[in-house]
């Protein structure tokens, strides 16, 4: 497997088990909590969630946008290999 490919695999372990974290947090709230304190714990939490998924669907977008510049790169490089202008 090439780095680009474990790079993605350890971050999609870590985005789930940030997900994970999040979700038995609330859910936590939720079972230990009546439902106003319970809400209060997630609005503490709101910031903290949407950075999260902000920084996760980033990531993985931008990945794809690497993987197509790191091939654009790679085809100039051969071509000027080919063209002895390296």
């Amino acid at each position: 497997m090439n780095k680009l490919g474990q790079a993605t695999w350890q971050a999609t372990v870590f985005a789930c088990a940030l997900v994970v974290l999040v979700g038995s947090v609330a859910v936590t709230a939720i079972i230990r909590y009546n439902v106003e304190d319970a809400l209060k714990v997630w609005v503490a939490m709101d910031t903290l969630t949407g950075v999260i998924v902000g920084a996760v669907v980033s990531y993985f977008f931008a990945q794809k946008a690497i993987k197509a510049e790191k091939m654009r790169a790679d085809t100039l490089e051969a071509l000027a290999r080919k063209n002895n202008l390296l």
